[in-house]
Parts: C-alpha cells; sequence; structure tokens
C-alpha cells in the first residue's frame, strides 16, 4: 500500500514488447513509386464490376467510377487543370466527390476541399491563399456559397445540363500522358487541407 503507483509494472516483459514492439511493426514493403491514383486504376482494371462506391441507394462499380472521372479529368484538363495546378471541390459526401477526387488526380492537379458550412470569408481566403481559381461545384452549392464564383474563378457544375452533357461526351478511357498539360509524378502536389489549428 505504500508503493508509489508509477513504480508498479501494470505489464510484464512479454506484455511489454507486445505492445511497444509488435504493435508498432507496421512497416510494409510496398511500390513506392506508385501513387493512390495508380492504385485505384490497378482496381478498376481487375475489377470493373465490383462495387467501389455506395452512395445512399446507388452503387458504382469500379468501371463506372473509373469512366466518369475519366471524362471529367479531360474537361478539366481542358479547363487548364495539371500537375501543381490545385482545384477546389466543394461538393457533399456523394459518388461525385469521389469522382471528383479522381479526376483531379487524373489530371495531375491537387484538390483543395472546400466545406460549404464553413463562413465566406474563411472559404474566400483558402482559395486566394491556395490559388485555387477553378472549382468543382453543384448547382445548390454555388448559389448557397457565392464566394465559390467570385472574380477570376471558374465553377465546374457538375449538374447543369451543359456542362454535364460535354463531359458525358468525352472519352471514358483512361488518360494518357500527353493529354496532360506537363508531366506528373508521386512528387506532385496531392491535396491541400486547411485545418482550424486545433487538428493540427
Amino acid at each position: 500500500p505504500d508503493q508509489p503507483l508509477h513504480s508498479i509494472d501494470l505489464l510484464d516483459d512479454l506484455e511489454r514488447r507486445c505492445v511497444v514492439e509488435g504493435f508498432n511493426a507496421t512497416s510494409v514493403e510496398y511500390a513506392r513509386e506508385l501513387t493512390v491514383l495508380d492504385l485505384f486504376s490497378e482496381q478498376a482494371r481487375l475489377r470493373p464490376e465490383a462495387v467501389a462506391v455506395v452512395d445512399g441507394d446507388r452503387k458504382l462499380r469500379y468501371g463506372d467510377v473509373d469512366a466518369a472521372s475519366n471524362r471529367l479529368a479531360r474537361y478539366l484538363i481542358g479547363l487548364g487543370a495539371g500537375p501543381e495546378r490545385v482545384v477546389g471541390i466543394c461538393l457533399e459526401r456523394s459518388a461525385e466527390l469521389i469522382v471528383a477526387l479522381l479526376a483531379v488526380f487524373k489530371t495531375g492537379g491537387a484538390y483543395l476541399p472546400l466545406d460549404p458550412d464553413h463562413p465566406e470569408e474563411r472559404l474566400s481566403f483558402m482559395l486566394w491563399d491556395a490559388g485555387a481559381d477553378l472549382i468543382v461545384t453543384s448547382r445548390v452549392l454555388e448559389a448557397g456559397v457565392p464566394v465559390l464564383a467570385g472574380e477570376g474563378r471558374h465553377c465546374v457544375v457538375l449538374d447543369e445540363p451543359g456542362v454535364a452533357h460535354q463531359i458525358s461526351v468525352l472519352r471514358e478511357t483512361a488518360v494518357m500522358p500527353a493529354e496532360r498539360l506537363a508531366p506528373m509524378s508521386p512528387d506532385n502536389l496531392a491535396y491541400i487541407i486547411y485545418t482550424s489549428g486545433s487538428t493540427g
């Protein structure tokens, strides 16, 4: 009863090794030159019929997501998206959000997630600071967050009929390196995240 708590070992040597060393032995070999996009594309090639995204009652297969993101990537490349260019994405959690993220990766660009619930001043700062002048969004969010369509910015409104049609007629095959505005590599910027400061 007189022994201080800090001097009591709760684990024996075997348990300590297991917790300190065993649980932390998470290093695995992997192909470091591969990107998230490479890994997704491989799954789409190997399992095109497998479900990749569930959005409410909708289920999109890997092949569908791959094709849709290829079409959107070509559209974004036509607007100047490419390596080291930041594309803002302001969409609700949905299948379209996943397609948009992959499409930006396929251009070689970096995505900037934009939460429509953030104050307009914060969104405006994020867009300015990141240099994002191309934004992927929806009609509802474009109307509800006026800063998205600010001066010098181009909004790709995915559910606007004219834009949706232009995207739908583009090729759904893989985006080839020659189609991109510049070569891309695993070292390219992938995303920019702004935090409140309290989350690190």
